[in-house]
């Protein structure tokens, strides 16, 4: 049904075999519900995925409670579910699990005073001679929490109180582009071209693709009013509408990108720790504390202290295909602007904190033209770094045509 109302304390939901052993795939399935709580349940799914609450914009959870629980699985599956609140809560990661918390098109997710590691820590809690494996990987877990807007948009999100540790790549793992505690990756693009006719809260164009639907952001890439964000709240034809009207006005020079993005999340007075062992490689991996990577805006990141990462912080603007002409290769920015990174202790770390343009196709070598914004009105002040092997904080591009980062305020760091 479209309404549900569950409350669960204190119960013990488990499942020690795989789907493929004849067991199941997710331990708790809510799709489409309302007011959930989950009070001091554990779910031990080793093999499994511990709970879903949504699948796509037609699926979507509301108002969804977990409250003092440990979380033991591959990673739970928030999906687009709406108005969440984790508090207190530990995530025990099994089976290379990718992240403990996925959420790929929520928005008001709170999550305070609770702990991401992977299950071997549990595991030598309850037997102090345990001996870590790194070819189990059913010991193992990669990240903490993962953004993405493959459903939709991601705004109004909170984190404090957090810690995280013992989450990465092993050594002996397949794929290394994991270990990132934080992320957000936005590279989700439709559309970017130039309005015929405009006002305050409308513009319209000549070349819209017909499946586009109101569910995205609209930012200003070049031209006139360049930097500015604003949500869609509705699309007819070839006329795109504004939740609120540009602080700056539109013209014909102004190159307008839709698509789904991230905005407005508040990072404050987290933990998280990394693995020493993917901070010295010497070769590449994920180990990332916190990473906006592409389409993100509006954040703070306050307060946080970050060790032994190998790159603690960084905010990201990428450049992609045109949907509608493949052959116009990274040509669509997706910037990064606004966020403000303050008052944060990074220690021991093979990096500090960066700014980066960068291509999503890193095949190619060509990329957007004009004075496309990439990275604009990012604050970083107040940081102390201690023990960073390399770089203390950066700005730079990866390809040669990337735009070099312009109008960021860097300032009172040690």
């Amino acid at each position: 049904s479209d309404v549900c109302s569950s409350d669960l304390s204190g119960a013990a939901l488990a499942s020690d075999k795989s789907v493929y052993e004849g067991g199941i795939k997710f331990l708790v399935w809510y799709r489409g519900q309302s007011d959930l709580r989950f009070t001091n349940v554990t779910f031990n799914s080793p093999a499994a995925t511990p709970f879903t609450f949504g699948k796509n914009a037609n699926y979507e959870s509301h108002r969804v409670f977990l409250t003092g629980c440990n979380i033991v699985g591959f990673g739970g599956d928030l999906n687009v579910a709406d108005q969440v609140f984790i508090d207190r809560t530990n995530f025990y990661l099994t089976n290379d699990g990718w992240t403990a918390l996925a959420n790929n098109g929520g928005s008001r997710l709170s999550m305070t005073n609770s702990t991401g590691q992977s299950y071997y820590v549990l595991r030598q809690q309850m037997n102090s001679s345990y001996s870590i494996n790194d070819k189990l990987s059913a010991d193992w877990g990669q990240r903490f929490v993962w953004n993405a807007g493959q459903f939709g948009n991601i705004r109004d999100l909170y984190f404090s109180g957090n810690s995280t540790s013992n989450l990465g790549t092993r050594k002996t793992s397949k794929d290394p582009n994991v270990g990132e505690q934080y992320g957000w990756e936005f590279n989700f693009a439709q559309y970017q071209g130039y309005a015929t006719s405009w006002t305050d809260r409308s513009m319209t164009f000549s070349n819209l693709p017909a499946n586009l639907n109101g569910v995205y952001y609209a930012v200003v890439v070049d031209g006139q009013g360049v930097g500015q964000t604003r949500r869609v709240s509705s699309i007819s034809g070839q006329t795109v509408t504004l939740e609120t009207p540009w602080g700056v006005a539109v013209d014909g020079s102004s190159k307008i990108m839709l698509g789904n993005l991230a905005e407005g999340a508040v990072l404050y007075k987290n933990r998280i720790v990394g693995l020493k062992e993917n901070r010295d490689r010497a070769t590449d991996n994920a180990s990332a504390g916190i990473i906006l990577f592409g389409g993100s805006h509006d954040f703070v990141i306050d307060g946080n202290t970050i060790q032994q990462i190998r790159l603690p912080v960084s905010i990201w603007s990428l450049a992609q295909n045109d949907p509608l002409n493949p052959s116009l290769v990274n040509s669509m920015v997706q910037p990064s602007s606004f966020n403000m990174i303050v008052n944060n202790t990074i220690t021991d770390s093979r990096r500090g904190i960066a700014l980066v343009t960068a291509a999503y196709n890193v095949s190619a070598d060509c990329g957007p033209t004009g004075t496309n914004v990439s990275l604009a009105g990012n604050i970083i002040r107040g940081n102390t770094l201690a023990n960073i092997a390399t770089s203390g904080i950066e700005a730079g591009y990866v390809r040669s045509w990337a735009l070099w980062p312009t109008n960021q305020r860097i300032e009172d760091n040690v």
